[in-house]
Order: structure tokens, then sequence, then C-alpha cells
């Protein structure tokens, strides 16, 4: 059990009559004091019979601050007692006073004369890597009685889960289930009073640590950013959330497939739909607390040396879909520009430790900046959500890699989705709004319940009355009939049950059979997604609502360009902004149906786009329908694009019908040969290469760059009869895949921020009649050569378990440069 450094232990004696189908009876029981490692001599008068006797006793951990805070229990276990000076032993978070000498600390030693420390920031606390044989705290008896209403005493054996307080991702068996509970009573009294013991330890640890941390910062004139209840099942990140300022997730251990692993979550498998959830929770957790920011710490994992600036952006896009407002990235260790050798958890396979002498160095500033445009939209105005799923089982990162939600058809007809806990659905702020679930802070337009067996009979009183007063709701399979808790647990289940019957009995409540039928249900109920994409849309997005102004942030997870149908509720002027540059355009082709704004939409692989919809401003003249592939707003014009050439045909706002024809414009460019000089960079000296390219590749296929890691810069010159030119008509570049971080030019212009490939840019007022200089600036990540180096068996390139694999490196292509017809006035 988890407790304060001490040399002295409480022991709890008690014995167990008859069978186990019976809460326990004590024939007689005794407490005592003892010093480590005395005998204990148990005074008790025991009648016949069958007797089961456990004893209970409550010890420090021994756990101390060090460089593997993942510590089996026989390695802590024994370093107690430990009094020796210099020990920082790892603070019970079930009691304030552990925390309360960690800030005192913080007072008498690190602020004085670190003054500037104190000017506006936050007082960040990373997650919790607590171990211990069962969580515990000294007054915990005491405590579950004030706040429960019985002794927990009598039911300390059910209590007790192996590996449930002490998780160890480094451990390879470390995901696998839980072991069995060794003792447990018939029936449903050990679920109940498990339920008492973790609501208990919630309270201690959001009342007691988080509530100190965070009165702490305030006095100090900072914030809290704590990463709260992370790794742990029995606590509630939900709540825990509300007890802090930002709530902040991590991206470390969430999905994966076992220890060690270098892969990224794919996206539409189990493993990342259960990351994705874990990221709702924390964005779930600042919604219901009505704060505009949620951070995750990300960039740390075991997929060392091999993140592109596409990866980065994918994982960071990924949290923001679950409610996250801002990332954190880690981590920078130097500033030299030398070649940089393995440091710190490099030797585990752990992490990307930025330096200085890393090829990509140089793209940061302009991924950062889309990075932070990005939390100015998630975090303007107030979030907008649809629907709300009732969770009540804490974190579940660990021991578990299904999401939270069982089906994602309700993300592919368009809904978002929070999970609300049992506590914040009995708050004034959930019923303030008639016919919405917190309608200030986040407007929850339904509620569904997903399989619940039981609930709180606070939660399902609130419930009712949230049905009665208008709102949706959903119940998968039947409705809960009892209720949580052991006290009154009786007379508790009858109230369950009246309030569910009568819920169900109103209009706005609907039963299905399974998670997939949730979408119809919800439309039956006339509760539509404020964002739809077509059937089985892969986009996600996001809704933030102003006074006046709708915006929809809109994601694509996946390999391939979505180009879709878009509609979105809100009436107003659309506008797409662009997170790279942070330019927005009036969008050229929409259209009116209902209380919806119809946009045709296209996203690129795993990219974004912003749509706003600028409530009250008058719509000037636009296209309201086109046989185009594409119509494009470029400074003012319109732009018609179509690969396929032929008579397009646009009708406007206005009622004005258009024929434009294609077939005069020059056909699309494909760029195939290029120059390609790299700066090779390798630990003994830079390296240079010169080679002509009659086709894009991979570096990987071409013999002298199979290794290969550093600066490129790939340079194409493109001839261009004057056809190309005219008041009629704009040139586009389109550039697919790109391994790498890259930065294009023409004849000297830098013509955008975006790092990533796959993207669309009008390029013609810095094209000119004859030759045209195209270049691509490309930077690789150093995988390719540590993995060569690894392999080669140097000692000091030993990077993890397994060998490092190999990935793409280079501009692949293809590069196009076609024509587009301006839309004439």
């Amino acid at each position: 059990m988890i407790g304060r450094r001490s040399i002295r232990t409480a022991v709890i004696v008690a014995a167990f009559s008859g069978g186990l189908g019976v809460p326990p009876v004590f024939a007689r029981h005794s407490f005592g004091l003892y010093d480590m490692g005395r005998t204990v001599e148990i005074d008790a008068t025991v009648p016949a019979g069958r007797w089961l006797l456990f004893s209970y006793w409550q010890r420090a951990t021994g756990q101390v601050f060090s460089g593997n805070p993942f510590e089996e229990p026989g390695v802590w276990s024994g370093r107690v007692p430990q009094t020796g000076p210099g020990r920082y032993f790892t603070a019970d978070i079930f009691s304030s006073t552990g925390i309360s000498s960690a800030l005192s600390y913080l007072d008498a030693h690190v602020l004085p004369g670190n003054l500037a420390l104190l000017r506006g920031g936050n007082l960040a606390h990373d997650s919790l890597e607590v171990q211990a044989q069962m969580f515990w705290t000294g007054d915990l008896p005491q405590q579950f009685r004030q706040r429960r209403g019985y002794s927990i005493v009598p039911y300390l054996p059910v209590l007790y889960t192996p590996g449930d307080a002490s998780f160890n991702p480094l451990n390879p068996a470390w995901a696998s289930a839980l072991p069995p509970k060794p003792f447990e009573f018939d029936g449903d009294t050990g679920a109940r009073v498990r339920y008492d013991y973790q609501r208990t330890l919630t309270d201690l640890y959001a009342e007691r640590y988080l509530r100190a941390v965070s009165d702490w910062a305030h006095s100090r004139g900072l914030r809290s950013r704590v990463q709260v209840a992370y790794n742990y099942l029995a606590l509630d990140m939900l709540r825990s959330a509300r007890y802090v300022d930002i709530p902040e997730n991590e991206s470390f251990d969430p999905g994966w497939a076992k220890a060690f692993d270098p892969t990224l979550p794919a996206y539409g498998s189990d493993r990342w739909r259960h990351v994705t959830d874990s990221y709702r929770l924390t964005g779930s957790g600042a919604h219901l607390a009505g704060v505009k920011r949620a951070t995750i710490e990300f960039g740390d994992d075991f997929a060392i040396y091999r993140k592109q600036p596409v990866d980065y952006a994918q994982q960071l896009n990924e949290s923001l879909a679950g409610g996250i407002t801002m990332g954190l990235l880690t981590e920078f260790s130097s500033a030299s520009t030398e070649w940089p050798t393995p440091q710190g958890g490099a030797a585990l396979g752990l992490g990307d430790a930025w330096t200085a002498g890393w090829p990509q160095w140089r793209d940061w500033p302009a991924l950062l900046r889309y990075f932070s445009r990005s939390t100015q939209v998630l975090e303007s105005g107030q979030a907008r959500i649809d629907v709300a799923i009732y969770h009540d089982h804490g974190l579940s990162t660990v021991h578990d890699s299904r999401p939270l939600f069982a089906s994602d058809r309700m993300e592919r007809a368009g809904y978002t989705y929070d999970f609300i806990d049992p506590l914040a659905l009995a708050t004034v702020e959930a019923t303030a709004t008639p016919g919405m679930l917190y309608g200030h802070s986040a407007g929850y337009r339904a509620l569904i319940l997903d399989r619940q067996t039981s609930v709180p009979v606070q939660a399902a009183r609130a419930m009712l009355s949230l049905a009665q007063h208008g709102l949706p709701v959903v119940v998968i399979g039947d409705p809960p009939r009892i209720s949580t808790g052991l006290l009154h647990h009786t007379e508790n289940d009858r109230a369950i049950e009246r309030a569910m019957t009568a819920m169900m009995r109103l209009g706005n409540a609907a039963r299905v059979a399974g998670a997939d039928e949730v979408p119809g249900a919800l439309q039956r109920l006339g509760c539509l997604p404020s964002a739809s994409f077509g059937d089985g849309s892969t986009l996600l997005s996001v809704h933030r609502q102003t006074s006046e102004q709708d915006l929809w942030w809109i994601f694509n997870p996946t390999d391939t360009p979505v180009a879709t149908r878009a509609g979105f509720l809100a009436s107003g002027a659309p506008y797409l902004l662009d997170l790279w540059s942070g330019a927005g355009e009036r969008v050229a082709q929409w259209s009116v149906e209902g209380q919806r704004t119809i946009v045709p939409v296209l996203v690129m692989p795993h990219a974004t786009t912003v749509l706003l919809v600028h409530r009250g401003e008058q719509p000037g003249r636009h296209v309201i329908s086109s046989s185009a592939e594409q119509i494009v707003q470029h400074s003012g014009d319109v732009l018609v694009v179509d690969s396929r050439g032929g008579t397009q045909r646009l009708v406007l706002s206005d009622a004005q019908v258009r024929n434009v024809d294609l077939d005069g414009l020059p056909r699309p460019l494909d760029l195939s040969h290029w120059h390609l000089h790299l700066d090779e960079v390798l630990p003994d000296g830079p390296r240079q290469h010169d080679l002509d390219l009659v086709s894009l590749a991979d570096w990987r296929s071409m013999p002298d760059l199979k290794d290969a890691v550093g600066q490129g810069l790939y340079t194409a010159v493109i001839s261009l009869p004057a056809q190309w030119f005219g008041a009629d008509r704009e040139s586009i570049l389109r550039v697919g895949e790109v391994a790498g971080a890259m930065q294009l030019a023409v004849n000297g212009h830098v013509i955008s921020e975006q790092t990533t490939g796959y993207g669309r840019w009008p390029i013609g007022q810095w094209l000119r009649p004859g030759d045209n200089t195209l270049t691509v600036r490309l930077d690789t990540t150093l995988l390719n050569r540590m993995a060569a180096l690894r392999a080669a068996g140097d000692a000091r390139y030993q990077t993890g378990p397994t060998p490092l694999p190999t990935a793409a490196s280079g501009l692949v292509g293809p590069v196009t440069l076609i024509s587009a017809a301006r839309l004439p006035p």
C-alpha cells in the first residue's frame, strides 16, 4: 500500500467465517504496531469452523525518483525503510502532506533568486509513475467511512488486484490482462465495494493533491498544468481534470501494441481509436470545467529517429480531434550542430532528442507556426460537441487497447462526442440550458448510455431530469437497473429502476441494440451532427463557436485525399483558412440547404483545413454548383480546376449559368527530370552528392544514397510557352508524397511554409514565359544512417531491443503543373 515513508507498520487482521457469498463477520480482530522485521503475534479467539485469515499492513513503497520510475515491486519494496540523506521518496498522491512538502521545498530552495519563474507561467506536473501493491493512505479507513458511510476494513480482501496499482510499460508483459483477484465475494458485493474504494481514491487525489497544486500555483500568480490521473485505471480523469487549470495528456504509452513498440497507431484500428478516446477524456474534462485549454506532451516514444513533420503533425492532429487544444513537443537536448549520438532514453529505443545537428532542425519554425495557429483556432470561443457518452471507469490507458466507445459509425456520420462522468451530470451547470447538457461550455445535444449496467442514484435522477427537459437520450442495450456502491443499495436499486423506467417512457429516449445503431437513433430524435461529410466519411472535425462565427477544424487522418460535399449547421459567408500560411479566402462554391451551408471540401492526406462561417455577413456572388473537380478562390479570382479538360458547367448564386471550356488550356505537365544536390551528414563529417534524376524515387533505391541523411536541393527547369499565360488562366503546382521536410520555391520565391507533402498552390504570379526554376528543399531525419550504424555493431548506436527499420527518404512525388481557368467577372 502506498503511504508516507515510515519505519513502523500498522497491522489489521481479519478472520472470515463460513461461505464466501456473505459479507465478512469478525470473530475478533486486533490492531498493533510493530517495528519492521519483528515477529507479529496475533491474539484471537476463533470458534469452531472453517476460517480464512487475512492480514493487512500499511508501509511506504520505497519508490524514489530515478532515471527509471518503472521498477518491479521487489526493487522498491527492498528499499524500505530508507532513512539516509538525499533520498527523495515519491509523494503519497492521496495525502496533502507529500505534495505540500514538495511545494514548500520549491518555496525555500528554488524560487528565491528565480522569481522570473513566477511571471504568468504554469506549474507543470508530469504523469504519475507511482507504484504500489495497493493504493492507500494513512487515514483512508476514516475517510472512506466519512464519505461512503460504512467501514472498509471488513471488505479489504476484495480490493486487491495484483498489478492494478503498479504499471511498468518497459516490461514486455505489461499490457497483458490483469491477474485474477485472489479473493472475491459471491454476488456483486465486491464490485460495489471496489466502486466505493476507487471513488474515494479519486476524491482524495483530487481534493488533497490536485487542489494543493492549484492553490499553490494561484497564490503565486501561476496556473496549474497537470497530467491528471495519467496511467491508472483506478483514478477518474474526467473528475480530476476539473481540479486543475489546464488538464494534460501524454502520447507516450496509449495504444502500444507491446512494450518498446516503434510503430504509430494506424488510423481506423482499435488501437488508434483507443488513443483518440484517451485524448477525448482529457478534452472532455476541460469542456466540463469550462476551460479553453487542454494540452498534450507528444513526440516522445519508441519511434526513435523516424518521425517526419507529417508524423508529428499527425500525432498532434489526432489529439486535437479528441479535444486537446495545444501540443507541447518533447524534446530538445542540445544546440550543438555536431553529429548527435544517442543519449538519455535512446539506449531503450526511446525518444527523439532533437539537436541543432538534425537535418530538419531548420524546418521546425514553420511546423511550430502551423501548430500555434491550430491552437488559436481551437481555443476560439466555446466548444460545441454533439453528444456526451456516459463514462464511469477511470482512464483505461493500460491493460487495454480497445476504444472506450465500441463503434466508429458515429464519427463516420459526422458526430463529435465527449465523455461525461456521473458527478458532472448532477451539477447545476449540467441543466442550465433546457434541452442541452452543459450548454454554457460544451453544448451537448444528446446523452448516450453505452451498455451501462449500474449508475449512482444521483446520476440516474439527473438523467431523468435532463430527459424531462428535452435532452435526447440513447440507451445501448438495456437501461441500468442497479445502483453503484454498497450503502443502502437495496433502496437505491429501486430508485434506479423507477428513474430509468420513467425516462424510457419519454418520447425523446430511445433504446438500440448496439453502438452501430446510435447515429440512426440520434437522427430520429432530431439530433443531427453539426458537421456532416457524407456516409462513412473518414474526416474528423472540431466545432468552436464565437459571438460572430462558427469554426470547424477538419482533419483527414488517412493516407489518401478526401473530397466530399460537406454540410455545416450555420448560416453566413463561408471562408477557408490555411493553417500553414495563416491566410483565409472566401469559399468559391457553396450553397444553402435549410439551416446548413453546403461546401465541397478537399482535404489532403494527414492534413487539416478550417472552415469559418461568418454569421450575418452578406454573401457575394458565388458558385453554387459545378461539374468541375474543384472551384478555388484565389486573390479575388475564381479558378476552375479539372485535369480531365472538357466543358464544365457552373451555376452561380444569381442564377447565371457559365460553361467554361478547359480544352484550350495546356495539358498537365509532370516534372520528372530533376537535379539533386545533397549535403549528406555523417559522424565523421559532411559529404556531397550531385545526381541527375529522370524520375523521382525513394533514396533507398539509389545505391549512393541508400543510407544517406542530410539536406538536399531538388532543382527542375521548366520551359513554358506563351499559352501557359493569360488573364483567363492560372498555373497550379501539385506536390504528392514527400518523405522529409520540404520548402518550395519558384524562381527564388518561397511559395509555402508547408513542410509536408500533398499540397497544391497557385504559382502563376511567379512564372514567366521561357525557363523557370522550381526548387524543393528536402531535409531528412537521421533514421537511415542511424539504422546502418546500429546494424554495423557500433556500440555508441545500439538503440533499443530490436534493429531500427529504415524508411523512405526524398521527394517521391509526383510533382505536376496544371493549368486552371480563371472565371471571367
